[in-house]
This record gives structure tokens, C-alpha cells and sequence, in this order.
């Protein structure tokens, strides 16, 4: 045991024993005097001597507590709002991953579906644009049967069967047996921009550009050599310059 815990106890055991002697010797005094009732008085008064400031404390902190309420108050109810706030991006966030990944899914089976039902169909022949639901289509003549919604075509280049986009049915006008065709996949965007801005004062059909089976490969339109026309690729297909 080091010199300073010594001391620290000697002094704590010689405090302990004045104040023990000094109890000792009030209580014995009042005794004597037969005043045993200002001893206890004295002991009570002591008792709530030592209560007062733990009290006043607690009085204190109480008071600072409910001063602060208010402010605590509100500050609950912005972490309210703000949880309120999170969990709405959240769900929103998993409403709109929802609907992609059922987009997602939809488109995939129309790609399906379209390549299946495009390897019997023959393709139509673009004679017009036209302006539909404020987007521009192609309007190809078809042969035999009315063309089903779920068919799809690739637009390519006459010849180089540069890929343009896809198009997918939009109406069918039996009447004149024409199929109004919509852009699906826009490969090109330079082209479409070039036949929606054409369109406002020129509706004749795109030179040098028509349509093949529709083939959708993995990731990506590809084109069937075979299905390509033997037209004479044009010297500057519609789009390009």
C-alpha cells in the first residue's frame, strides 16, 4: 500500500471516529441534562440538512425538463415526419422497382413472342407516315391475313440491313389493308427524329428503308441476312446524310 492511500484512509478512519465521538459525546451530554429530545432533534435536522440538496437538484432537473418539453415536443414530431417521409420513398422506391421489373418481364415475353409469330410473317410494305397519338408510324401495306397486335418488324437500311429500329402494330385499317406501325426500339435515334420532323410537311414513305422478320437475340436486334431484300441500297438512306 502507497504513502497516498495511506494517508487517504488514515484521514477518512480519523474523520469517521470525530464524528462517531462527537455523536457519542451530544448523545451522552443531553442525557445528562435529560434533554434526550434536542439530541434527536438535532439528528433530524441533520438528516434534513443532507435531503436539502439532493432535492433541489431533482427540483431543478425536473424543472429543466419541463421547460424543455415543448422543444423536445416538436423535435419528436419532425423525426415523425421525416420517418413518415423515409418510409414513403421507400415504398415508392419498391412500387416503381416493381413496375420495371414487371416491365421488364413483359417486354421480354413480347420480344419472344414477336421473333416466334415474325419467322411466318411477311413482311408489309411501308407506303406512308403517318401521326398517331402524337408519335409518328409507319403505314405498311400487308398480304394475306390481318396482322396480329403481338407482331413485330426490323427496320433496317435497303441492302446494308443497317438496323434502324423495331416496330410493333398499333391498328390495322382492314378496310385499305394497311398496318399502322409503331417504334418500339428506337436504334437509331438520328433516323426517327429525322421521320417525326419529315412528317409535319412530307408523308410519303422513307427511301431506301424497309422492313425484315424480327429477331431478337440475347441482348440485341439482329438481322436475318437471308430476309434482306435484293433492292439497290440507295446511295443515302432516309435519316442520313
Amino acid at each position: 500500500m502507497d504513502t497516498e492511500t495511506m494517508k487517504d484512509f488514515f484521514g477518512r478512519f480519523w474523520t469517521m471516529v470525530v464524528s462517531m465521538a462527537g455523536l457519542v459525546g451530544l448523545y451522552l451530554g443531553a442525557v445528562q441534562v435529560d434533554l434526550t429530545w434536542a439530541f434527536w432533534a438535532v439528528i433530524g435536522l441533520a438528516a434534513v440538512g443532507t435531503s436539502v440538496s439532493p432535492i433541489r437538484r431533482w427540483v431543478a432537473d425536473t424543472r429543466a425538463r419541463i421547460r424543455s418539453y415543448p422543444a423536445m415536443e416538436a423535435e419528436s414530431a419532425s423525426l415523425r415526419d421525416q420517418l413518415e417521409a423515409l418510409e414513403k420513398e421507400l415504398a415508392d422506391a419498391r412500387a416503381s422497382a416493381d413496375e420495371r421489373y414487371a416491365a421488364g418481364l413483359n417486354e421480354g415475353a413480347a420480344r419472344i413472342v414477336g421473333t416466334i409469330m415474325s419467322a411466318d410473317a411477311k413482311p408489309p410494305t411501308i407506303i406512308a407516315l403517318a401521326e398517331r397519338n402524337g408519335a409518328v408510324a409507319l403505314v405498311a401495306r400487308y398480304d394475306g391475313s390481318r396482322p396480329d397486335r403481338r407482331l413485330r418488324f426490323t427496320v433496317v437500311a435497303s441492302g446494308s440491313g443497317e438496323i434502324k429500329g423495331a416496330v410493333g402494330v398499333l391498328n390495322v385499317d382492314e378496310s385499305r389493308r394497311v398496318a399502322y406501325l409503331k417504334c418500339i426500339d428506337a436504334i437509331s435515334h438520328q433516323f426517327w427524329s429525322h421521320l417525326e420532323q419529315r412528317m409535319a410537311y412530307d408523308s410519303s414513305a422513307p427511301k431506301g428503308i424497309e422492313l425484315v422478320r424480327y429477331i431478337y437475340n440475347g441482348d440485341r436486334l439482329i438481322v436475318d441476312e437471308v430476309a434482306l431484300t435484293e433492292a439497290v441500297e440507295p446511295a443515302h438512306p432516309e435519316g442520313e446524310k
